[in-house]
């Protein structure tokens, strides 16, 4: 059976465009809100969507920056201590970590 011709950069015609930059970024925040989700809103509902809306809110308030790359990592930072203090004021008993599962070949 004859491959296809190549398409752009040599992929294969027909295959599934990379993903943007700021697509992955907008996927890592997607994990960002879980993550800080499962931590201070255990219990889903209005809290869960209040942090969600966080971490939108954070993201819209770094603009367009030219380097994408760290904000996930900025944000989450970020809301975790906010999240953290507010926790702590209101006397609230932290929710124990998970570990995150292991990929394979990590010690």
């Amino acid at each position: 059976m004859p491959e296809s011709p190549p398409g752009a950069c040599g992929a294969p015609a027909g295959a599934d465009p990379a993903p943007s930059p700021a697509d992955v970024v907008a996927h890592q925040l997607v994990g960002v809100a879980d993550r800080l989700c499962r931590e201070f809103a255990a219990d889903g509902g209005a809290r869960a969507e209040s942090v969600r809306e966080q971490v939108r809110q954070a993201r819209a308030g770094f603009g367009s920056p030219r380097v994408i790359t760290y904000l996930p990592v900025l944000i989450e930072r970020d809301l975790r201590r906010t999240l953290q203090r507010a926790r702590d004021a209101a006397g609230e008993p932290p929710v124990p970590r998970r570990s995150a599962p292991r990929r394979a070949g990590e010690v």
